[in-house]
C-alpha cells in the first residue's frame, strides 16, 4: 500500500515549498478524423478531449493543463518524465560519483557554478547534515531542517530567489543532496521523517 505521508511534500503554500514542475505534453494537432463536439470541444484521435480553454481531458478523467501539469481525479499531481537534457549540475554530479571524492577540481566546478551555495553544500555534506529517511531526504540547516526532493526544497531561498524553470539554479540544500548521493555520504535513518517531524 503506498504511503500517503508523501503528500506532505506535494502542496505549496506559505511554508515556502517550491512547486514541482512538469514536462509539457505536446498537443496533438487537430486532424480531419477528430470529431467536433456540440459544446465546442474536440474529440481527438487518441481519445482525449481538447477543451475550449486549451486544456485536455484524458480518457481516464485526468486533466492535462496548458502548463503541462496533470491533475488526477484524486487530486494528486503526477510526476514528470525524467528530462533527457544533461545540465552542468548533472555533469559535476556524474564526475563526482565516478571519482568518489571531492577533488579540488570538482570543488572548483561546484563553486564556479553555484557560488557560496556550493561552498555551504560542501560543508553540510562534510558535517553529515544530509539525512535520508524512508520518505524524505532532509538537510539540517543552522536553525531548521529542510525537505529536498527532485531538486525542490521548502526553504525560502528556493521559493524567492531561484527560478524553478532553471535546473541549474539550486539552493544549497538541494546541492548538498546531490553531492551526498554522488559520494554515498547520506546519513541513513530507517524511520519515517513524517513521524519524526511531529516531535520537532
Amino acid at each position: 500500500m503506498p504511503d500517503t505521508r508523501r503528500e506532505l511534500h506535494t502542496d505549496s503554500g506559505p511554508a515556502g515549498r517550491r512547486s514541482l514542475t512538469f514536462s509539457p505534453r505536446e498537443k496533438v494537432p487537430a486532424a480531419s478524423s477528430n470529431v467536433p463536439l456540440t459544446d465546442g470541444t474536440v474529440m481527438r484521435t487518441d481519445g482525449t478531449v481538447m477543451r475550449t480553454d486549451g486544456t485536455v481531458k484524458c480518457t481516464d478523467d485526468t486533466a492535462m493543463r496548458t502548463g503541462g501539469t496533470v491533475m488526477c481525479t484524486d487530486g494528486i499531481l503526477t510526476r514528470p518524465a525524467q528530462s533527457t537534457v544533461v545540465t552542468a549540475v548533472d555533469e559535476w554530479e556524474r564526475a563526482l560519483a565516478a571519482r568518489g571524492e571531492l577533488t579540488p577540481q570538482l570543488v572548483d566546478r561546484i563553486v564556479d557554478l553555484h557560488g557560496d551555495r556550493g561552498r555551504r553544500a560542501i560543508d553540510a555534506v562534510g558535517e553529515g547534515r544530509v539525512k535520508e529517511y524512508n520518505d524524505f531526504t532532509v538537510v539540517v540547516g543552522q536553525q531548521e531542517e529542510y525537505i529536498v526532493e527532485d531538486d525542490s526544497c521548502n526553504c525560502k531561498d528556493a521559493q524567492y530567489n531561484l527560478s524553478a524553470s532553471d535546473p541549474e539554479q539550486l539552493c544549497w540544500h538541494a546541492i548538498s543532496v546531490r553531492i551526498a548521493r554522488a559520494l554515498e555520504a547520506t546519513d541513513e535513518h530507517d524511520m519515517w521523517y513524517a513521524d519524526v517531524n511531529e516531535f520537532l
